[in-house]
C-alpha cells in the first residue's frame, strides 16, 4: 500500500494548477505495525511510526521506512 501511494503521488502533474512541469512532489513514509503486543499504547505505536518517518527523511527523499 505504501509503495502504491508513493507511485501515485510521484505520477501527479501540477501543470493544471499553473505550475511549471518541473515541479514534482515526493513522499516519505514511516510505518509501524503492532506485532505480538510490542507497543503497550497507541502513543508508543505513533512514536515508532514518527521515528521511522524521520529516518526515511534523513535517508533522502521519496523513502519508505519500517519501524522494527
Amino acid at each position: 500500500m505504501a509503495e502504491y501511494i508513493q507511485l501515485e503521488i510521484n505520477s501527479l502533474k501540477y501543470t493544471d494548477l499553473g505550475l511549471d512541469e518541473r515541479v514534482t512532489v515526493s513522499v516519505s513514509q514511516g510505518i509501524a505495525a503492532e506485532v505480538d503486543g510490542q507497543f503497550r499504547t497507541g502513543t508508543a505505536l505513533l512514536c515508532a511510526a514518527d521515528t521511522a518517518l524521520y529516518r526515511a527523511k534523513a535517508d533522502g527523499r521519496n523513502r519508505i521506512n519500517l519501524s522494527c
